[in-house]
């Protein structure tokens, strides 16, 4: 748990849980590694953020709050899942509104009918979280006769559904909106690969930021928060790093005037420790890691 300003809030990704989870689906999926797309892709160019796409769409507070409950690997990939969505709205000339991804569901899912109930207590891994979208989906927030999904709630969330798993009756909608494919992101090369054609990384790990962010955007490694977070931009020119999405509200202080309050920047070095820890993984609305031409220009200069 994390304290900010009087509220507290949720971290959840479980190391000991990955440990195993990550190379035994990577073996029974026969997973290849981000890198084995790369040979197709466009360059990456020098800087390339999707936060734009996010802004047009859902507004310029995207960003999400888990509250209490040790949900961030299903926030990571609700707001992935998200992101996805904007993209797609803005190639096809929309602009939105749209209704968000539901990370209660993602997070019972994830823990029972991938995880199998191994979870003692709060939390999830990415890789059971990425596995759910891909074999079930997303579901919109939205209220349905036997369950409202309009509003998250931590109380309901970390309930009795943690532990039951996702109503039977709930599974078919999950299925209408898939996630295609992932693949797992060792290094801040191969997330540049990802960003820049559009697939947004969700990043597990143990390290911990203070949360005040320096006069640039970046934060400063500090302490300990197992946590997964959503990489959704970088930069590779004078200080290369990846802009990296929490699900506190807005929980920084500092940085630039116009930076947003739930985003900081991580140094190049820090994110290829965090992404060795080996729970991270590209999400595609595709099967495979197709190339997709996105007009960053207008959109983020």
């Amino acid at each position: 748990m994390i304290s900010l300003n009087g509220q507290t809030f949720g971290e959840g990704w479980r190391p000991d849980l990955a440990a195993e989870a990550v190379p035994k689906m990577v073996a029974e999926r026969n997973l290849q590694g981000f890198a084995f797309f790369l040979a197709p892709l466009a360059e990456p160019p020098p800087k390339a953020s999707l936060m734009p796409y996010m802004e047009k769409v859902f507004g310029p507070k995207w960003w999400l709050n888990q509250g209490s409950c040790g949900s961030c690997v299903a926030h990571t990939g609700a707001l992935a899942c998200d992101v996805l969505t904007a993209i797609s709205i803005v190639k096809s000339g929309g602009q939105g509104p749209s209704k968000r991804a539901d990370p209660m569901s993602i997070y019972w899912g994830s823990r029972v009918e991938i995880g199998k109930g191994q979870v003692k207590g709060e939390g999830s891994v990415n890789v059971w979280m990425a596995e759910w979208l891909r074999k079930y989906g997303a579901i919109p927030q939205d209220k349905y006769p036997s369950l409202d999904l309009s509003r998250y709630d931590p109380s309901v969330c970390c309930g009795p559904l943690s532990r039951r798993g996702v109503p039977d009756d709930m599974e078919p909608i999950a299925k209408k909106f898939p996630v295609k494919d992932y693949e797992q992101v060792k290094s801040f090369d191969e997330l540049k690969y990802a960003i820049s054609n559009g697939y947004p990384v969700p990043v597990a790990s143990s390290q911990g930021f203070r949360m005040e962010l320096d006069r640039n955007g970046f934060g400063t490694p500090s302490g300990t928060w197992n946590h997964s977070q959503l990489i959704v931009g970088y930069e590779d020119e004078s200080d290369p790093c990846a802009y990296v999405a929490n699900h506190w509200g807005d929980c920084y202080t500092g940085g630039p005037k116009d930076w947003p309050r739930g985003v900081m920047k991580v140094r190049s070095t820090t994110i290829d420790r965090m992404l060795k820890e080996g729970d991270s993984f590209a999400l595609s609305n595709f099967v495979g890691f197709p190339r997709q031409t996105l007009d960053f220009s207008p959109l983020n200069f």
